[in-house]
């Protein structure tokens, strides 16, 4: 529902874009041939930054301070940073160590988050907590700290999965709450 200035809330595609990031997230992180898709998803989430950075515009201009933020961090910082940071693999192959430590510095963002998001909804607080720890973990893997093994970045792509998984459904309970004006699907 619109509020008293025609603004609705953004919360649910804000979501529901989020989803789809972290899913292509997932099939890089779990891929075999990381720098060939590297490039592509630099593209992928380039393309996801400009929508959810205007949809946290919207949700700051309703006064919306919480999922506003979490337009901006993920559609100004890591949508427009970890696109670049992809996209650079086109000009110069190969995994950058900085870009690995920028992945790491950025996934405190979402633990910062926590305690303003436990008073809204403990499942995207569960959520937030794992996609920071997979920004973690894929950060220290691209920075070269776990060496040569994969686990860690796998473990990223399924912590991505699941952080996709919990954005579809809270979007999808927003949107259904909304549309009925009750509480139909849990949050």
């Amino acid at each position: 529902m619109a509020d008293e200035e025609g603004w609705a809330p953004g919360g649910p595609a804000t979501l529901f874009i989020l989803g789809v990031l972290h899913l292509g997230l997932f099939f890089f992180a779990t891929s075999d041939d990381q720098a060939t898709l590297a490039p592509a998803l630099g593209l992928w989430i380039l393309g996801i930054s400009a929508p959810l950075t205007i949809l946290g515009i919207i949700e700051m201009r309703r006064g919306e301070v919480l999922f506003g933020t979490m337009g901006m961090v993920f559609g100004g910082l890591l949508g427009i940073g970890a696109g670049l940071s992809f996209v650079r693999g086109l000009l110069i192959p190969g995994e950058s160590v900085m870009d690995g430590y920028w992945f790491t510095g950025t996934s405190i963002v979402f633990f910062l988050l926590l305690p303003s998001m436990l008073r809204l909804s403990r499942l995207m607080s569960v959520g937030l907590a794992i996609i920071g720890t997979g920004l973690m973990l894929l950060g220290l893997s691209l920075a070269g700290v776990f060496g040569a093994t994969a686990v860690p970045l796998t473990i990223a792509g399924y912590l991505a999965l699941a952080f996709s998984i919990i954005c579809y459904y809270s979007a999808a309970a927003q949107l259904t709450n909304s549309f009925y004006g009750r509480e139909m699907l849990p949050l």
